[in-house]
């Protein structure tokens, strides 16, 4: 996986994921929300300004200076949220803080897995109005017991019907698939 020019390999994702979980574990379920906000600000921050980032992970600056520039830059952002300050204190102590988005992500992955939170991609052949969205998404609700959160997509290449795309798994509920059906029968 590449993410603005970096390779995130498995390996760090794994790092990231132990971090990430030993923090979701450690705060309140309505800790999670501002946390996440939080990661996420930070790790744009750190990762938008390589002088920042130079200037923290650098050995040529002693690790108590590295610490204290953190730890003032982390106050400011967070507004002395100690698990916060704590965490990215953890990361730099142990060399992780280039890794910082891929621990914001993970700890996203937690709270959306927490909160069943699921991504959908709907595809349909013409665009939906509010209220058909609406209705596909209380059914959506009601079928699997989660909040979605859908990115609606036109394909004109469909004839009607739906594509529904969660992660890997594919529901083809166009009537492309069914005529494909229909023509696989018909010629056995």
């Amino acid at each position: 996986c590449v993410f603005r020019n970096r390779t995130i390999g498995d390996d760090t994702m794994k790092v990231a994921k132990r971090y990430a979980r030993a923090l979701f574990d450690s705060l309140s379920s309505d800790r999670y929300i501002p946390m996440r906000s939080l990661l996420n600000s930070f790790s744009e921050l750190f990762l938008e300004s390589s002088d920042m980032e130079l200037a923290l992970t650098s050995p040529s600056y002693p690790l108590s200076q590295r610490e204290a520039a953190l730890s003032s830059l982390a106050d400011k952002v967070s507004g002395g949220d100690k698990d916060f300050i704590g965490l990215l204190k953890l990361l730099l102590r142990n060399k992780r803080l280039n890794i910082i988005k891929e621990v914001a992500i993970s700890f996203s992955l937690f709270v959306d897995q927490y909160q069943r939170l699921i991504n959908l991609t709907i595809e349909t052949a013409t665009p939906l109005s509010e209220d058909e969205k609406k209705s596909a998404l209380d059914q959506i609700r009601r079928s699997l017991g989660s909040t979605a959160e859908v990115t609606w997509n036109v394909d004109e290449s469909l004839l009607g019907g739906a594509r529904i795309k969660l992660g890997d798994v594919v529901l083809d509920n166009s009537i492309d698939k069914a005529l494909k059906d229909v023509e696989r029968v018909l010629m056995t």
